[in-house]
């Protein structure tokens, strides 16, 4: 088990520099001049707000800037404190006691999505320490061609393709790792992230302190084409006796096989990519240290193949 463990890990930060997404600096580092204050998201590259309100950068460099506050720094800044990866991120208010209905959103653009093919949208979110109240995650409009701007700073008026979740984000400590997928049905060229409901259907959980408003970090973000959509529609049996349990798994999981003795396993992501490839025994249960969202899981033995989706929650 060890063994795996360890293989895991290391193929996770082997692979995940040679990502395949489609999302232009996705982990926000990339900055045209360092930011002042709240409200410069385009001064992060390729990023901008779709709308009136104003959506935050933040970026380590903010501390190095004389007469700053530390109020968009990394990562101690207005809202609480996050540290980051890659030392920025941005953030966004979901809902606010005033103004009604306010709503901040950020938008970049992307190459053209392949009509009819399936994608993975991948972000990882973090509720600010000063807020009192949590939302369901922010959802992500993709949209073609045209400009959609709006002179408003309330809900914007689409439809988005990707509701990750009902659940309430509460975790301040943390980064949240969502994801899910849709089929593209257009050639998308934009993608919008933020909350598209008004105050009437976006349902609030109280937490013990903070303002009354509702403030999500954001970073990771990704979108990246699946090689093979019949593995997320679900695995085909191939060979009886195999099973998975338990499925979604916080990263602990047992594989049955038939009969007993041993398989090699093989882990890849939705994409195709392989993160692991190792030899497994019967009922032995293992522990992997990938982020959560969701993988495929290959078991090869002499007598038969099986395949299905390993969620990791």
């Amino acid at each position: 088990m060890r063994s795996l463990i360890l293989m895991l890990s290391f193929f996770v930060g082997c692979f995940e520099g040679f990502s395949q997404n489609l999302v232009p600096n996705a982990d926000f580092a990339l900055y045209s001049t360092c930011p002042y204050g709240l409200g410069e998201l385009d001064s992060c590259l390729y990023w901008h707000s779709p709308s009136v309100a104003s959506p935050d950068y933040f970026n380590v460099c903010h501390d190095t800037l004389s007469g700053t506050n530390h109020d968009v720094g990394v990562p101690i800044n207005v809202f609480g404190s996050q540290p980051s990866f890659s030392n920025s991120y941005i953030g966004i208010a979901t809902w606010a006691i005033s103004p009604p209905n306010y709503r901040e959103y950020a938008e970049v653009d992307l190459p053209a999505l392949e009509i009819g093919a399936q994608y993975r949208v991948l972000l990882r979110v973090s509720l600010g320490d000063n807020s009192s109240y949590a939302t369901a995650a922010p959802s992500v409009f993709f949209y073609r061609e045209g400009n959609v701007y709006q002179t408003t700073n309330k809900e914007l008026p689409f439809t988005p393709q990707i509701s990750f979740t009902s659940d309430h984000i509460t975790d301040k400590v943390n980064w949240v790792t969502i994801s899910d997928t849709f089929t593209a049905d257009s050639a998308f060229k934009h993608m919008i992230i933020g909350n598209f409901n008004n105050d009437v259907n976006t349902t609030r959980s109280p937490l013990p302190s903070g303002s009354p408003t509702t403030y999500y970090y954001i970073d990771s973000v990704s979108v990246e084409k699946i090689a093979d959509p019949s593995y997320v529609s679900g695995g085909d049996v191939v060979h009886s006796g195999f099973a998975l349990f338990p499925n979604p798994t916080n990263g602990t999981f047992t594989v049955q096989l038939p009969h007993g003795g041993t398989a090699v396993a093989t882990i890849t992501d939705v994409a195709g990519r392989t993160l692991s490839t190792c030899a497994i025994t019967h009922n032995l249960p293992l522990t992997t240290t990938l982020p959560p969202g969701i993988y495929l899981i290959h078991l090869t033995t002499a007598t038969g193949t099986w395949r299905s989706k390993l969620f990791i929650d």
